[in-house]
């Protein structure tokens, strides 16, 4: 997640400005920039920009989504660990019972860490995203 992340990062922050250079330069060598044929034209840039920008997003959401998923089944295995050694040496045991809590709470903080920052950090990349295609439609307007 953290990868397709930076990735995206980046792009916005290089690719996404030289593409919409790209863009608007040709849409200044169009001849008749008001005719139906340039509408479609501009269209289908707006699309493929679009494309461009929101490559890779709905992994990165799943990930978010999944992440504590994942970390509520290392809870109930580290919960089956504690019941184990409930079953085997009684309630007596208290380290042992300790280490099957701890193996059952971090699986949890940490699929609760990865979808809290990575919410966040979709949060900022949608809003670039969308100032990017904004920025783009703005000038393909004028």
């Amino acid at each position: 997640m953290w990868c397709l992340v930076v990735e995206r990062v980046m792009f916005l922050n290089t690719h996404s400005s030289l593409q919409r250079q790209q863009v608007l330069s040709h849409w200044k060598q169009l001849s008749n920039n008001k005719d139906w044929s340039a509408e479609q034209i501009k269209h289908y840039w707006l699309s493929k920009y679009s494309q461009q920008l929101r490559k890779n997003m709905l992994l990165i959401k799943t990930c978010v989504t999944v992440a504590p998923l994942l970390g509520l089944l290392g809870t109930v295995t580290g919960m089956i660990e504690v019941f184990d050694v409930m079953a085997h040496s009684g309630l007596g045991n208290a380290r042992a019972m300790s280490n099957g809590i701890a193996q059952a709470t971090i699986p949890t903080m940490a699929g609760m860490v990865i979808s809290l920052s990575g919410f966040m950090v979709i949060t900022f990349i949608q809003q670039k995203i969308t100032s990017d295609y904004r920025q783009l439609t703005d000038h393909l307007t004028h």
